[in-house]
């Protein structure tokens, strides 16, 4: 299975999946991290230089649709099978969804591979998102 975390940084989970410049990919088979690799995402939101929703709630459109200085951020995770990630807005939870891809919220930051594996294991202790937001503030 293949296991995606949004990052502002490569090497830790970003505090929302829509901050996100890039993508961790792990590949987890047996229990085990056999493969990793990052996928840029682009500039995090807070730089966009395109216009986002005119009203609160509404997100950023690079989610599902490429636009200058992103990727189509759907298409960089269309194999994976979860995002784990710390916080989450309503519309990319729905895009998520629409991919079948399930989002999950962290309770707490923890580190990466960890998060993985114990996902793996059925162990995690997260939010599986049911709502239309489940956000870390809200834990």
């Amino acid at each position: 299975m293949k296991i995606a975390f949004p990052s502002e940084d490569g090497n830790s989970i970003a505090a929302h999946f829509g901050h996100s410049t890039c993508y961790l990919v792990l590949a987890v088979e047996n229990e085990k991290v056999v493969r990793s690799e990052v996928r840029s995402a682009g500039e995090t939101t807070a730089q966009h230089k395109h216009p986002h929703g005119q009203n609160e709630g509404d997100s950023c459109q690079c989610l599902t649709k490429a636009v200058p200085g992103h990727q189509d951020q759907l298409s960089l995770l269309r194999d994976c099978e979860v995002v784990i990630c710390l916080g989450i807005g309503p519309r990319a939870v729905e895009a998520l969804r629409a991919a079948g891809i399930k989002p999950v919220v962290l309770q707490e930051a923890t580190k990466i591979e960890d998060a993985a594996l114990a996902y793996a294991r059925g162990q995690l202790e997260a939010c599986v998102v049911s709502g239309s937001l489940c956000c870390h503030d809200s834990h």
